[in-house]
């Protein structure tokens, strides 16, 4: 008989002590594996039963979620627990301006060094600094272009550690807000205005040659595909997710490309569809993505 598990609070708080403490308004202690066993985030991931169903998702590397490239010998529990506990002391983002959200930020980003240098990208509360910080971009005018990038990192080098089952709400709605701002990216390298918003020559380069219109739609049916049919359906993100494929079909002289994805839908499987799903969609995110680290570096790193 399988055993049900229920969270009752934040899942990937860093270590066991400090998830026990939230745990105390509820009396009692939690024996989920995570927890009896100390487990960090990457080692509760490559025990989930549920880590295969990440072959149909944005992060579809099995091998890496079985084995991530992490170097936990340059992070103890003990320095974990104190680095948490450093960023906890630090002012909240909430409500504050741009350049008061970056001065913030570049604490954190030096608080979060070791588990930087240990590629431990998923462990809180690093993930929280990458994404308030691409929230925060999300909405300045000047940074907007860098918040894909970080975007498509959380959603492939951290959520699917953290949140292991691909359709669950979280990692729906990552996908949809990546999609969003591939919209707003779109135009912009339509316009030309890209390379006068961004002097990353990778970014610009990457969104000039990649299909945007292609990766949105096939995010979104990816979306449709993992959740559309849930108890879900209902969920505002989900009908956000299905206007904006709506609206595509619409697009004229999108034929072949469409095909190609429906074909994917159908049967993910499919040797053709499969490839052309994982070079038009995948390839592209992940090569975003892969950009964050250097992004961040050089935005919230040390200048001297």
């Amino acid at each position: 008989m399988s055993q049900v598990l229920t969270s009752w609070l934040d899942v990937t708080l860093p270590n066991k002590a400090a998830r026990q403490e939230a745990l105390k308004l509820y009396h009692f202690e939690c024996q989920c594996p995570r927890c009896k066993d100390d487990l960090d985030v990457y080692q509760a991931c490559q025990i989930d039963p549920a880590l295969p169903l990440n072959s149909l998702s944005i992060q579809p590397n099995l091998e890496k979620l079985r084995n991530p490239p992490i170097d936990r010998s340059k992070v103890s529990k003990e320095q974990l627990d104190t680095i948490y506990k450093a960023w906890q002391t630090l002012p909240t983002t909430e409500g504050t301006s741009e350049a008061e959200h970056m001065k913030i930020a570049r604490k954190r980003w030096e608080i979060c060094k070791p588990l930087v240098e240990a590629r431990m990208w998923a462990t809180e509360p690093l993930t929280t600094t990458i994404m308030q910080l691409a929230v925060c971009w999300q909405l300045s005018f000047k940074m907007t272009v860098y918040a894909l990038p970080l975007l498509c990192f959380v959603s492939t080098e951290c959520d699917p550690f953290k949140v292991v089952t691909p359709f669950l709400p979280w990692r729906i709605k990552g996908i949809v807000t990546i999609v969003q701002m591939l919209a707003l990216t779109a135009e912009l390298t339509a316009s030309g205005v890209l390379a006068r918003r961004c002097d990353h020559e990778g970014i610009v380069g990457t969104l000039a040659m990649a299909d945007q219109v292609t990766v949105c739609e096939g995010l979104l049916r990816l979306v449709m595909k993992q959740g559309g049919d849930s108890e879900t359906d209902g969920w505002h993100v989900l009908k956000q997710a299905k206007a904006m494929l709506a609206d595509l079909d619409k697009l004229p002289g999108r034929e072949t490309e469409t095909a190609m994805l429906k074909a994917w839908e159908q049967d993910p499987r499919d040797p053709e569809a499969s490839a052309f799903f994982h070079n038009q969609v995948i390839k592209p995110i992940t090569t975003l993505a892969s950009f964050a680290p250097e992004i961040l570096e050089d935005k919230l790193g040390s200048k001297d």
